[in-house]
């Protein structure tokens, strides 16, 4: 059993989160795992990864609207985040005043998020657990912008940082690149942006374009329905 436990909650919640804790598959046996869940923080501890972490999603959320302002250039449109992850990006560009739906499917990452949008009123982004695809597949709905990050890429010679480890040791794992882009490219109609580190060896199909800061890469690919 994992170690547990969740201040700040009452004892409906926290039972609900330890019994999601415990559907979880951990790379490791459970019982190697410390948790503790509060109002605006995570502590996650490994004795056999001897990996301990403790931050907020708050402390990611700081401000830099440049790049998105081109990689998103029509104002106030419509943008799928397939992979919500701390939520960054979804957050940053519902408070530039796009429209956006953030998916997450890793349900320690999905009470994280929900716990801060719980916490934040003015941010109007829509948050929903489960698959990226299966959501499209089903809902049948176009967006204007398709934005998928795949910075969860391990970087050779590169020190991980507390996210990425943190990432790493909830088991957050990527879709298979190649057919995500492709079959996601059929419910969008300006662009699919999509993030990786700056040195990905990544086998991505060819893109429109692409724009680079100076860690990471945005590959452009143009969506099927129209401009």
């Amino acid at each position: 059993m994992i170690k547990f436990n969740a201040e700040g909650f009452d004892s409906s919640k926290s039972k609900i989160i330890k019994n999601i804790l415990d559907t979880i598959s951990f790379p490791h046996d459970s019982r190697d795992y410390e948790i503790k869940f509060r109002q605006d923080k995570f502590y996650i501890k490994c004795e056999k990864e001897r990996f301990e972490t403790i931050f907020s999603i708050d402390e990611l959320m700081h401000e830099n609207d440049k790049i998105y302002m081109k990689l998103f250039p029509i104002k106030n449109s419509t943008i799928l985040d397939c992979t919500a992850g701390l939520g960054r990006d979804g957050v940053l560009l519902s408070k530039l005043g796009y429209d956006v739906t953030m998916i997450e499917k890793n349900p320690i990452l999905i009470l994280m998020l929900n716990n801060y949008l719980s916490r934040t009123k003015d941010i109007k982004a829509r948050l929903l657990y489960g698959d990226s695809l299966s959501y499209v597949r089903i809902a049948k709905k176009i967006f204007d912008y398709i934005y998928i990050d795949f910075m969860f890429e391990k970087k050779n010679n590169a020190k991980p940082s507390k996210y990425d480890l943190f990432l790493r040791s909830i088991n957050y794992n990527e879709n298979n690149k190649l057919n995500f882009i492709e079959e996601m490219i059929n419910y969008c109609k300006k662009r699919i942006i999509v993030k990786e580190p700056i040195k990905s060896k990544s086998k991505i199909i060819d893109c429109d374009f692409e724009i680079k800061t100076k860690l990471i890469k945005y590959k452009i690919f143009n969506g099927k329905l129209g401009k």
